[in-house]
């Protein structure tokens, strides 16, 4: 047992007196460490900017006016689809949606895009779900109850 410990001083002792080892040892942090500072820097840097997505609407009920803003998308009105198709064509809207006369007994809108997707981005869905119920609600109750109906549900669990 003796002489194994007195190999392994002896090997690690040799080991991190070597030139190579202390240099690696130095090098090896100091590199990532500038690697993290380059990242850090060029993202900062390259970060996109918050664009504002412009989405279009038609409609034909007459009641959808107010809370065309929420967070980075606005809703543009449309008196008629021809137009709302020139301005998609333009490409000076995203994508449109129409509420028809049986959005009340139906629940549905139409929305129209150039590009191909199955279903559209949650941000959009959001964004027309809070136009929509914002707009049905006004008058009806509180702007604050309104603020509260279109915030995301805030849950704590408790055991």
């Amino acid at each position: 047992m003796n002489k194994t410990v007195l190999i392994f001083r002896h090997e690690f002792l040799s080991t991190i007196r070597r030139m190579g080892f202390i240099i690696m040892t130095l090098i090896v942090p100091l590199v990532a460490i500038l690697g993290i500072v380059i990242y850090q820097i060029v993202s900062g840097v390259a970060q996109p900017s918050e664009e504002i997505t412009k989405i279009g609407y038609v409609d034909a009920v007459g009641e959808f006016e107010q809370y065309t803003t929420q967070g980075n998308i606005n809703l543009v009105r449309f008196e008629t689809i021809d137009e709302a198709n020139k301005s998609l064509a333009a490409k000076d809207i995203e994508e449109y949606i129409v509420v028809d006369q049986s959005y009340y007994s139906t629940g549905m809108i139409n929305l129209y895009t150039l590009e191909k997707q199955l279903i559209p981005p949650p941000e959009t869905v959001s964004a027309i779900k809070n136009f929509l119920s914002s707009n049905l609600l006004t008058g009806k109750i509180s702007d604050a109850n309104i603020s509260l109906i279109n915030a995301p549900l805030n849950v704590a669990t408790i055991r």
